[in-house]
């Protein structure tokens, strides 16, 4: 009876034995196939680095290129703000020569209106004083306001 108890004790540790080794043994399979998996992970990653070297001389040749450029860009903008520094220096120049001027001018046209109007008052007088009301002439090369002031003074003999 004891031979009978010892297998029954065995073949009671042989069945959790079985079902343990059947659960590895799926959990073994899913190791090996994410194995795989990731083994094709690896080799898609590895493609991706071996792709990105690759392209680093062609994007240090594209920036190189683009700070070529950007440089020339820049050395002539410098010499456009230099000529325009320089044009608006002389323009500034200019524009006092230019206000100076026509400040003269328009002095010197107040003057001249000034004195015109003085001539053509003494001209008024001297027709007032040497002439009769009937003398006092009114024509077309007269302004307005030279028109009127003569129907005024007509008015007033």
């Amino acid at each position: 009876m004891p031979d009978i108890i010892v297998n029954i004790a065995i073949i009671c540790l042989l069945i959790p034995t079985i079902i343990f080794a059947y659960v590895l043994n799926k959990k073994l399979d899913v190791l090996r196939n994410s194995r795989n998996d990731l083994g094709r992970l690896i080799e898609a990653f590895n493609d991706a680095t071996i792709r990105a070297e690759s392209g680093i001389p062609k994007l240090r040749q594209a920036a190189d290129s683009a700070g070529g450029q950007l440089k020339d860009q820049v050395e002539k903008a410098q010499i456009l703000r230099d000529d325009l520094a320089f044009l608006i220096e002389r323009a500034e120049s200019s524009a006092t020569k230019l206000e100076h001027t026509v400040r003269q001018v328009r002095s010197q046209t107040n003057k001249a209106s000034i004195s015109d109007t003085e001539a053509k008052i003494s001209e008024i007088e001297n027709m007032l004083t040497s002439t009769t009301q009937e003398d006092i002439m009114i024509d077309d090369t007269q302004t307005d306001a030279e028109k009127e002031l003569l129907k005024a003074l007509k008015a007033l003999k």
